[in-house]
């Protein structure tokens, strides 16, 4: 929701603490500890910060790789993944 409106700190907060929460709860290689990464790298790239989310963006990769190669969202991970890349190749142009 904060990330929809453009709170991103608000939004990071939030998406911070479920992915801790998770690993605590589920470890790191669950789905719901997947989903809170996933915000994280969303919200990380919503607010511009395409640096920081970049290695987030790596790591959902990984894990989509681990727990559910053939889930949807895997193919959104790589495509958002690349977008990031091509946004900070140009930027160093």
């Amino acid at each position: 929701g904060f990330r929809g409106v453009g709170a991103y700190d608000k939004a990071e907060g939030q998406a911070r603490l479920a992915a801790k929460l998770a690993q605590a709860n589920f470890g790191i290689e669950s789905w719901e500890y997947l989903q809170a990464l996933e915000a994280l790298a969303l919200t990380k790239k919503a607010a511009s910060h395409y640096a920081e989310a970049a290695p987030l963006q790596q790591q959902l990769i990984a894990l989509y790789e681990k727990i559910a190669p053939h889930h949807e969202g895997y193919e959104r991970a790589l495509s958002g993944y690349a977008g990031t890349l091509v946004y900070l190749a140009r930027k160093k142009e």
